[in-house]
C-alpha cells in the first residue's frame, strides 16, 4: 500500500493531476483506519501534505498535516516540514491581521528550532526562511515592514548559527531587517544592524553594498565623510540623490533642488566616457531583481500612505484642489529604498529547496573606485534621477536625462522605463489645461494612457517584474484625474491590463490593485454589469478585508441584483430602492427616479421624511395677501417642516445599527444630488447630519503614523470613513442651501431681495419682512456652518484635502462678497479655516493659503482704514493720467527729479482693541509671506503683491516705517524673489503715502525704483505690467519725462505677454479686464508726456495723439468707462489746436471716428452692467449725474460729434453727418448734452431738405423760445423756398407769448427781408413788417393817454427804436423811389437814429456823474487812511507830553 501512495504522489507530482493526490489520500485514510506501520504512514502523510499544497487541495492538506501531528511524531525532518506546510497554508489564506502573521510564522520558527539542531537538518533552516519570506511578503511595504522585527530576527539567528553558505541570501534578508527597523522607529537598532550588515556584505557580497549605502543616506544611520571621501562617483552621486529623496520623505524640498540635480546630472554624464571596450565586455545585470524598486514617480514620500478611499463628493465651483476622494483613489508612490521579491508566491516542495534562488541576487556590479561609473550603473542612475527630477517638478533636469538615456544602449527594460519618463514628461507640460479639463487634455492624456497601456503590454511580454511595476505606477497617475463619473469610461481597458499586470508580478502595490478592483466596479455598475462588478469587489475586499467602504458597495450590488427577494429590514429597502433609483437612463428613467428615492427615505424615516421634504415645496398663495406676506409664510413653512428632524433619532429602534443607516443617509444624499433632486437631498443630508452629534471619534493616528494593530483594526477605520461620510454630507447639505439661497435671488451672506419690480426694501418695522430677512440670514449660517463642520471633521482626522475642499467652497461662494469689500463680515469663517489650514496643512494650495490669508488680514484692519484695503490701495489717477498731485509729493516736486521722499511718523493713534486686531494682521501677512518666500513650495508673485500691499498698510497702521533696504524679513533665500519684493513693497509705500490722514513712509526716489525694476526677474508678465504701470504715474506727477517714457515702454511692450498669461493662468488673480486698464493707462500716460514734451515737434505731437488713441481702445477692451472717458478728453484737449484749420481737422477725421465708435462701445457695456468688478486702476473724477456718467464727459463726447460734423461739412456730406447724429442720438443717454445734437440735427435735415416736424416735438418741452430759435435756425439752412417759408412761418406761429415780443419782432424782420429778396409781393413783406412796428410801439402803452396814438418821442429803449430804425428802412425799400411814402419812412428811420443818439446821450450823462461821484468818495477815503498814522501819532505824543 505504501508503494501505491507513492507512486499516486509521484504522477501527481509528473502530472499535476489533483486526482492521483485524491486517490493518495483515500489509501492513506485506509492505511490509518487499518492500523499499519505508524512511521511510513507519518511519512506518506507529510509527503502528500506538501503535493496536496502544490496542487490547491487545501482539505486534503490539513486533514494530513492533522492526522501527522496527532500522532506525535518525532523532531526530524518530516515534523519540520509538516510544520512548513501549515504555515504555507495558513499564509496562503493571505496574512492580514498580526492574529495570522503571529499563527504563520510561529510554524516557521518551529520548524527552524527542529532543523538548526542537527546539521544533516541545516538545509531546511534555508528552506524555511525562503518560505517565510514568501509568506510574508505582502507586508514588505511601508508600514507594514515593523511586524516581522521579531521573526526575521529569529530567522537571520539561525542562518547566522547553521552558517548558511548562501551570503547573497543572508545578506538580503539583514537588509529587509534593516528595513524593517526603520518602520518600527528603532533607529538605533536599525543603525548597528545596518553596520553588521555592511561588514557582511564587505566581506561576502560586495556588489550589495550600493543598496545598503542608498538606505544608510536616506535614513543617515551613518556618518558618509571618510567613504566619500574616496573619491567613488558613484557613492557620491547615490549620496545626493537619496539626501534629496531624504528630504522630500520629510517635507523638506528646497529652492536650490534644480541646482543639486543639475550636479548630480554633471557627475554621472562626465563619467560617460569610458572605451567601447570596457563598455562591452561588461554584460547587463539581471533585471529580474535590481537592489531597489522602480523610482518615485510622484511628488508623495515613500514613507507615507495615501489618502482614504472614500466616495467622490460633488466638486465646488471654480474648484481649486481636488480631493483624492474625487476619483476615490490617489497617486502612488514606490519606495526605492526597499527590495520586493519578485518570485511566485506559490510554495515549491522543500525537497527542491536547496538553496537559495538565483532571483535573489542583485547585479554583480563591482564597487571599484574608480574615477568613472560603469555603463550599467550609470543607466540606472539617469533613470533614477530622471523620476526624482519628475517628483521634484524640474522638468528640465529629467529632460535632460531622457536625451542621455536615449543616447546610450539600454536593454528592453531600461527602454521601457525610458518611455515612462517621457509618458510623464509630456504629462507635466500640459498639467495647467488639465485643471479645467480641456477637451484637448483629456484627450491628450488618454492618448498618453494607451501609449503607456501599450508599454505595459510589452513589459509583460519580457516578463521583467521591476519594469512592469514602474510602469503600472505612471499609468495609475496618469489615470487619476479621468477617473470622473463621465470620463472613467475612457480608461477601462487600460485599467484592465493595470490589473492584469499587478496579478500577474504579485505585486506589493495591493493599494493599488485594491483601488483599480474598485474603480473597474464602480465602471461595471454603471453600464448594469452586475455581476462582473460584484467580482471586482470581491477581489477588493481580498486585497483590503476591513474596508466598510467595499462591503458596503457588494452588500448594495446584492440587494440591486436579487430582484426577487423582498428585503424585510426598511434599512434593506431603502437600499434596494437607492440602487434601483441608480439603474437606467433617459427621460423616463429620470421621472422614476424621484418616487423611488422618496420610497427610500420614508422607509428610513415613516414618520419624518415626508414632512422634512415638504419644507421646501411650495406654499399656496390665495391672493389675500402681498408678496411680502406670502415669502414670510415661505420661511414659516419651512422652518416649522425642519424642526420634525429633531425628533427622529430617540424614536429609532435601540438596535438598530447606527452606522448603517449613516451610510443609507449619505448613500441617498449623494445619488439625490448628483440626480439634481435638491429637495430629497437636503432632507436626506439633514437626517444623515443628526449623526453628527459626537458619537463617532477619530481614535487612529494617520496612515503614515499608525501602528500595525491599529492599520488592522477595523473600528477605527470604519469610524473614520463615517466620519468622512459626515463631511461630505455637510459641503453636500451647504452646496444644496446656497442653491436654495440663489433661488430667492440671494447669494450667500447676502441679504434678501424685495419682491417688488423697483427692488425697494420694505420698512424694517415690517413684520413679515422681518421674519424673511432672519429666514435668509438662517440659511445663510446654516451653509457656511456645514461647510465649517465639513472642515473641522478633515481636521479631526486629520485629512488636509477636506479642510482644503471646505475652503474652497467658501471662497468661491464668497467671492462676490469680497469683491465689495466685505472682508470684515467674512472674518469669522475665514479665521477659522486659517486655524484648520495651518493645523492640517494646505494639500499644497499654498495659493489658497495665501489669499486666505490677506483676506483675514484686510477683514482684521478693514474698520481701521475706512474701506477695503484692496480698492484703497489700488485707487489712483488713472484716467486722469496724475493730473493732481499726490499729497506725499506736493513739497518734493522738482521738474525732471525724482527726489526721496522722507516719512513722518504723524497719523491718528489706534485705541487697544484696534491695535490688537492689526497686530494680528501683521502676523497673518509676515506667516503668509513666509510661506510664498520661495523657500519652499513656489508661490505665483501675484499673491505675493497682493500680501505686500495689506503688509504695507499694517505697517502703516501701526506707523511703522519699513526702511531703505525695503526687507519685509520673510527669510527668503530666493534672490528674484526677494528683489520682486522690494519693488512691490516700494510701490505700495508710494501708495500708501496717498493718504494725508496716516503716517508717510520713508521711500526711495522713483530713479531708483524704476532702476530696481528693471533689475527684476519678473515671473508674472502681470505683476510686471502693474508695476510699470503704477511707476508711470508717479513719475507723469513729478514730470519727470524720461522716467515716464522708460516705464511706459516697458508697460506697453508686455501687452500680449500679460493677456496671455491671464488666460492661460491657473489662478485667476487678475483678470483680463485688469490687464487692458493697466494697458490703458500706460498708454495714456505715454501720450500726455510726449504732447506735453512735444515743444512744436509735430513728429512727437502726433505720436502723443496716437498713444491716446491707443489708451481709449485699451479702455474699451476693458470696458472702463471712466478710463475711456479720461483718455477721450486728454484727445480731446490735445486736439483743439488742430482743429481751428481745415487741413488739420480732415487729418483728424479717422482718430475722431474711431474714438467715438469707442466711447460709444464702451457705454453701451457700461450701461448693460457687463462689467461689475472692480478696476486695478481708477481714477479720481467728478461727482456722477447720469448712471455713473460724469457731465465732462458727456461734454467731451458731444464735442467729438460737433467736430465729426464739422468735418463732414467741410467736405459737403451732410448725408453722412445726418447718419452720425441718429447715431449718436440713439447711443447718448437723455441728458442737456443731448438736445445740442437734435439742435444739429434739425439743421442738418433743413439743409437737406428732409422734414422737421417729427424732430421739432423734441424741444416742445424746452418752452416757445427754444422752438422759434430752431424754427429760424433751420429757416437759414433751408435751402429750398417752401420750406424755408413754412420755417419762417412755424417760427412766428410758435411764439404765442406776450413775454417775448422782441424776439416775434426780429423773425418778423428777418422773415420780411428774405420775402423781399426772394421777390415775394411787396404787400406780403409790408405785412410782416408793419405787424412788427405794431408790435414795436403798441407793446407797452402804459404811458400813453387813451385815444391818442404813441409818440416816438416817448420811447427811450434803444432796442426798440433800433428795430423801428431797421423797420421803417425795410418800408421804405418797399416803396417806389422818391415816392412820398419812402421819404416818410426814411425821415421816420432818422429820426429814430436822431432819437437814439438823444437817449444815449442823456443815458451816458447820468452815467458819467455816477462815475464821477463814486470816484470823489473813494479818493476822499483814501486821504482819510493816510491821515490817520498821523493822527495816531499825534495823539501819542499828547499824552507822553
Amino acid at each position: 500500500m505504501d508503494l501505491r501512495i507513492r507512486q499516486y504522489l509521484s504522477k501527481a507530482q509528473e502530472k499535476r493531476d489533483a486526482e492521483y493526490v485524491r486517490k493518495a489520500y483515500e489509501l492513506i485514510r485506509a492505511s490509518a483506519a487499518a492500523a499499519s506501520d505508524g512511521r511510513s504512514l507519518s511519512e506518506l502523510r507529510v509527503l502528500c501534505a506538501e503535493q496536496s499544497l502544490q496542487l490547491g487541495c487545501r482539505e486534503i492538506t490539513q486533514d494530513c498535516l492533522m492526522m501527522y501531528l496527532e500522532g506525535k511524531p518525532p523532531a526530524n525532518q518530516f515534523l519540520c516540514r509538516a510544520y512548513l506546510c501549515q504555515g504555507q497554508l495558513i499564509s496562503s489564506r493571505s496574512i492580514s491581521t498580526a492574529e495570522d502573521l503571529d499563527k504563520a510564522v510561529m510554524y516557521y520558527l518551529k520548524a527552524i528550532e527542529i532543523a538548526k539542531d542537527k546539521s544533516r537538518y541545516h538545509f531546511l533552516v534555508f528552506n524555511a526562511s525562503l518560505l517565510y519570506l514568501q509568506s510574508v511578503r505582502r507586508l514588505l511595504r511601508p508600514g507594514q515592514r515593523r511586524l516581522l522585527v521579531s521573526s526575521l530576527t529569529q530567522v537571520l539567528e539561525a542562518l547566522e548559527e547553521v552558517q548558511d553558505p548562501d551570503h547573497a541570501w543572508r545578506a538580503e534578508l539583514m537588509l529587509h531587517l534593516v528595513e524593517c527597523l526603520l518602520d518600527a522607529g528603532k533607529k538605533k537598532e536599525a543603525a548597528a544592524m545596518a553596520k553588521v550588515t555592511s561588514d557582511f556584505i564587505q566581506s561576502h557580497k560586495p556588489e550589495l553594498y550600493p543598496r545598503l549605502f542608498s538606505i544608510q543616506v536616506r535614513h543617515n544611520l551613518m556618518d558618509v565623510s571618510e567613504m566619500l571621501n574616496d573619491g567613488n562617483p558613484k557613492l557620491l552621486v547615490m549620496y545626493k540623490i537619496q539626501k534629496l529623496k531624504h528630504a522630500v520623505d520629510v517635507s523638506e524640498a528646497k529652492r536650490d533642488d534644480a541646482a543639486t540635480l543639475k550636479e548630480i546630472f554633471l557627475l554621472l554624464t562626465q563619467s560617460s566616457e569610458l572605451k567601447a571596450s570596457g563598455l562591452q565586455a561588461s554584460s547587463p545585470p539581471p533585471d529580474i531583481h535590481r537592489s531597489s524598486a522602480p523610482p518615485n514617480i510622484i511628488s508623495e514620500s515613500s514613507g507615507s500612505s495615501p489618502p482614504p478611499f472614500t466616495q467622490s463628493t460633488s466638486a465646488p465651483p471654480s474648484v481649486l484642489h481636488s480631493s483624492p476622494s474625487s476619483s476615490c483613489s490617489s497617486s502612488v508612490c514606490l519606495d526605492h529604498g526597499s527590495s520586493i521579491p519578485l518570485t511566485d508566491s506559490t510554495s515549491a516542495p522543500p525537497s527542491v529547496l536547496h538553496s537559495s534562488p538565483s532571483s535573489s541576487c542583485s547585479s554583480s556590479v563591482c564597487l571599484d573606485h574608480g574615477s568613472s561609473i560603469p555603463l550599467t550603473d550609470r543607466v540606472e542612475l539617469l533613470l533614477d534621477l530622471a523620476f526624482l527630477s519628475l517628483q521634484l517638478q524640474q522638468h528640465q533636469t529629467a529632460s535632460d536625462c531622457l536625451k542621455e538615456l536615449r543616447a546610450t544602449d539600454v536593454t528592453v527594460a531600461q527602454r521601457i522605463m525610458t518611455e515612462c519618463v517621457q509618458c510623464e514628461l509630456e504629462l507635466n507640460k500640459h498639467r495647467e489645461g488639465m485643471q479645467n479639463y480641456s477637451r484637448s487634455s483629456v484627450e491628450l492624456r488618454s492618448s498618453v494612457i494607451m501609449r503607456l497601456d501599450a508599454v505595459l503590454q510589452t513589459a509583460l511580454e519580457q516578463a521583467d517584474a521591476r519594469a512592469t511595476q514602474a510602469v503600472c505606477v505612471c499609468q495609475w497617475n496618469a489615470c487619476l484625474p479621468l477617473l470622473q463619473h463621465n470620463l472613467r469610461k475612457r480608461v477601462q481597458k487600460p485599467l484592465l491590463t493595470l490589473a492584469r499586470a499587478l496579478q500577474h508580478t504579485h505585486s506589493l502595490l495591493l493599494d493599488v490593485l485594491c483601488r483599480v478592483h474598485a474603480e473597474l466596479a464602480a465602471i461595471d455598475e454603471e453600464d448594469e454589469k452586475l455581476e462582473s462588478a460584484m467580482k471586482h469587489l470581491q477581489k477588493a475586499l481580498e486585497l483590503d478585508p476591513h474596508s466598510q467602504h467595499l462591503s458596503s458597495s457588494l452588500h448594495l450590488l446584492q440587494l440591486r441584483s436579487s430582484v426577487h427577494s423582498a428585503p424585510t429590514r426598511p434599512e434593506e429597502r431603502a437600499a434596494r430602492l437607492i440602487q434601483q433609483a441608480k439603474e437606467g437612463s433617459g427621460r423616463e428613467a429620470l421621472r422614476k427616479r424621484r418616487p423611488l428615492l422618496v420610497s427610500a427615505g420614508v422607509s428610513l424615516a415613516p414618520d419624518a421624511f415626508q414632512t422634512v421634504l415638504d419644507a421646501d415645496g411650495k406654499v399656496k398663495d390665495d391672493g389675500a395677501g402681498d408678496h411680502v406676506e406670502l415669502l414670510a409664510a415661505k420661511a414659516q413653512h419651512h422652518s416649522s417642516c425642519v424642526q420634525k428632524v429633531k425628533g427622529h433619532l430617540d424614536g429609532l429602534d435601540k438596535s438598530s445599527d447606527d452606522k448603517e443607516r449613516v451610510r443609507l443617509w449619505g448613500s441617498l444624499a449623494k445619488t439625490a444630488r448628483k440626480q439634481e433632486l435638491f429637495d430629497v437631498c437636503q432632507a436626506a443630508c439633514r437626517f444623515c447630519l443628526l449623526y453628527d452629534d459626537g458619537r463617532w471619534k477619530n481614535t487612529s493616528e494617520p496612515k503614515n503614523r499608525a501602528s500595525p494593530d491599529q492599520r488592522n483594526q477595523s473600528e477605527p477605520n470604519t469610524q473614520s470613513d463615517l466620519l468622512r461620510l459626515l463631511a461630505e454630507v455637510h459641503f453636500i447639505s451647504a452646496e444644496v442651501t446656497v442653491l436654495k439661497l440663489r433661488s430667492e435671488g440671494v447669494e450667500l451672506n447676502g441679504s434678501a431681495v424685495a419682491p417688488d419690480e423697483k427692488r425697494t426694501r420694505p420698512p424694517e418695522d415690517d413684520a413679515h419682512w422681518n421674519l424673511y430677512s432672519d429666514w435668509i440670514k438662517d440659511l445663510s449660517a446654516y451653509a457656511t456652518g456645514g461647510f465649517l463642520r465639513g472642515a473641522e471633521l478633515g481636521a479631526e482626522l486629520r485629512e488636509d484635502w477636506l479642510v482644503v475642499n471646505a475652503a474652497v467652497y467658501l471662497w468661491n461662494y464668497n467671492s462676490w462678497l469680497l469683491a465689495t469689500g466685505g472682508h470684515r463680515l467674512l472674518l469669522p469663517t475665514f479665521r477659522r479655516l486659517l486655524e484648520l489650514l495651518r493645523q492640517t496643512g494646505h494639500a499644497g494650495e499654498v495659493v489658497l493659503l495665501g489669499m486666505l490669508c490677506d483676506a483675514v488680514a484686510q477683514g482684521l484692519i478693514q474698520p481701521w482704514c475706512g474701506m477695503s484695503v484692496r480698492a484703497d490701495q489700488e485707487s489712483q489717477d488713472a484716467g486722469k493720467g496724475g493730473e493732481k498731485m499726490l499729497p506725499a509729493e506736493k513739497t518734493k516736486k522738482v521738474r525732471g527729479k525724482s527726489v526721496e521722499k522722507s516719512g513722518s511718523t504723524q497719523g491718528p493713534q489706534l485705541d487697544a482693541a484696534a491695535m490688537q486686531d492689526v497686530k494680528k494682521a501683521l502676523e497673518v501677512c509676515e506667516f503668509a509671506l513666509r510661506l510664498s518666500s520661495g523657500n519652499a513650495e513656489p508661490l505665483p508673485i501675484s499673491v505675493r503683491k497682493q500680501l505686500c500691499s495689506t503688509w504695507v498698510c499694517v505697517k502703516q497702521l501701526l506707523q511703522q516705517q519699513i526702511g531703505h533696504k525695503l526687507d519685509i524679513n520673510d527669510e527668503s533665500k530666493n534672490e528674484a524673489v526677494t528683489a520682486m519684493s522690494r519693488v512691490l513693497v516700494a510701490v505700495e509705500m508710494l501708495q500708501c503715502n496717498r493718504s494725508s490722514r496716516l503716517m508717510q513712509f520713508t521711500v526711495p526716489s522713483l530713479s531708483v525704483l524704476v532702476q530696481m525694476a528693471l533689475g527684476c526677474q519678473w515671473s508674472d508678465p502681470v505683476v510686471e505690467l502693474c508695476v510699470w504701470t503704477q511707476l508711470a504715474l508717479f513719475t507723469h506727477q513729478t514730470q519727470d519725462h524720461s522716467l515716464v517714457l522708460t516705464c511706459t515702454h516697458n508697460a506697453l511692450q508686455l501687452e500680449q505677454n500679460a493677456a496671455q498669461r491671464v488666460k492661460t493662468a491657473a489662478y485667476a488673480l487678475f483678470s483680463v479686464r485688469s490687464v487692458q486698464e493697466m494697458l490703458s493707462s500706460a498708454a495714456c500716460v505715454r501720450g500726455q508726456s510726449l504732447i506735453q514734451e512735444a515743444r512744436a515737434h509735430h513728429s512727437r505731437y502726433m505720436e502723443g495723439l496716437l498713444k491716446l488713441q491707443h489708451s481709449v481702445s485699451f479702455a474699451q477692451q476693458a470696458g472702463s468707462w471712466s478710463l475711456c472717458m479720461s483718455a477721450a478728453a486728454h484727445f480731446w484737449s490735445a486736439c483743439l489746436p488742430l482743429l481751428d484749420s481745415r487741413r488739420d481737422r480732415r487729418q483728424l477725421r479717422g482718430a475722431l471716428e474711431l474714438i467715438l465708435k469707442t466711447i460709444s462701445q464702451t457705454y453701451s457695456k457700461h450701461t448693460a452692467g457687463k462689467t461689475k468688478r472692480a478696476s486695478v486702476l481708477k481714477r479720481d473724477g467728478p461727482d456722477t449725474t447720469n448712471a455713473g456718467i460724469a457731465d465732462d464727459d458727456l461734454k467731451v463726447w458731444t464735442a467729438v460729434i460737433s467736430a465729426l460734423l464739422h468735418i463732414h461739412a467741410d467736405a459737403g456730406d451732410w448725408r453722412r453727418g445726418l447718419q452720425l447724429l441718429d447715431e449718436a442720438l440713439r447711443e447718448m443717454p437723455h441728458t442737456e448734452h443731448r438736445l445740442a445734437l437734435l439742435k444739429q440735427r434739425v439743421l442738418v435735415k433743413a439743409r437737406l431738405g428732409e422734414s422737421l416736424l417729427l424732430d421739432m416735438q423734441w424741444f416742445t418741452n424746452e418752452g416757445e423760445t427754444v422752438c422759434a430759435q430752431m424754427w429760424q435756425r433751420a429757416a437759414l439752412c433751408a435751402k429750398d423756398k417752401p420750406q424755408r417759408l413754412s420755417c419762417y412761418q412755424n417760427a412766428i406761429t410758435a411764439l404765442q407769448s406776450p413775454r417775448g415780443p422782441w424776439q416775434k419782432v426780429e423773425v418778423l424782420l428777418e422773415f420780411a427781408e428774405w420775402l423781399y429778396v426772394t421777390h415775394f409781393p411787396v404787400t406780403d413783406v409790408r405785412l410782416q413788417i408793419e405787424w412788427a412796428v405794431d408790435m414795436l410801439l403798441f407793446t407797452d402803452t402804459q404811458n400813453t393817454d387813451e385815444g391818442s396814438g404813441p409818440c416816438l418821442c416817448d420811447v427811450r429803449s434803444v432796442g426798440r427804436l433800433e428795430r423801428l430804425m431797421r423797420s421803417h428802412t425795410l418800408l421804405a425799400l418797399t416803396e417806389e423811389r422818391s415816392s412820398l411814402k419812402q421819404q416818410q419812412h426814411l425821415l421816420t428811420a432818422y429820426s429814430c437814429s436822431l432819437h437814439i443818439w438823444k437817449v444815449s446821450m442823456a443815458t451816458a450823462q447820468e452815467v458819467m456823474n455816477d462815475l464821477a461821484e463814486g470816484q470823489d468818495v473813494r479818493s476822499a477815503s483814501s486821504r482819510k487812511d493816510k491821515e490817520r498814522p498821523d493822527e495816531k501819532k499825534t495823539k501819542q505824543v499828547r499824552l507822553v507830553s
